[in-house]
């Protein structure tokens, strides 16, 4: 994912990311961290209530979910733009991927406890059908791409 850059000074050489790729990866990381931080704040502050849940957002919990939430989506951006640089680069941006992936649904699916038994399979339904038109978007977002790589490479030869 890293691109480099060459840069003459003189007679030196030296390699450089691009300033571009630097910027996104300092807003990737600072906007992971921030949305992790408040996903994980948010699911902390959840308690059970009469009701069902209620929030209480003055805990020293929530404090310390925000800040590893957001320490674990800035870093992942870290490691992500030093990957290539690593030896076990490749195989540690893969763990933390899924381990970042399973902690959103974790995230999506934690509210769930609260939910009444009755009402359980009307709202797996309705997850169930926003799986799927969210999947059929996914794969027609990709085969879309795909033509337009293809369709890229055509007009380059």
């Amino acid at each position: 994912m890293t691109a480099t850059a060459t840069v003459q000074m003189g007679s030196a050489t030296e390699n450089t990311t691009s300033t571009a790729e630097r910027d996104f990866i300092k807003i990737a990381a600072g906007s992971t961290g921030l949305g992790l931080g408040i996903m994980l704040a948010s699911l902390a502050a959840l308690d059970r209530d009469k009701s069902g849940y209620s929030f209480h957002l003055l805990s020293p919990w929530v404090a310390a979910a925000f800040a590893v939430g957001a320490a674990l989506g800035y870093f992942y951006w870290i490691l992500l733009g030093r990957s290539e640089t690593l030896r076990n680069g490749p195989r540690l941006l893969r763990g933390a991927s899924a381990f970042l992936l399973i902690v959103g649904f974790g995230g999506f699916l934690y509210p769930l406890r609260f939910v009444p038994r009755e009402k359980l399979p009307e709202i797996l339904e309705g997850l169930a059908g926003a799986v799927f038109v969210l999947s059929l978007l996914g794969f027609m977002i990709w085969r879309i791409a795909r033509f337009l790589e293809r369709d890229a490479e055509r007009g380059n030869k």
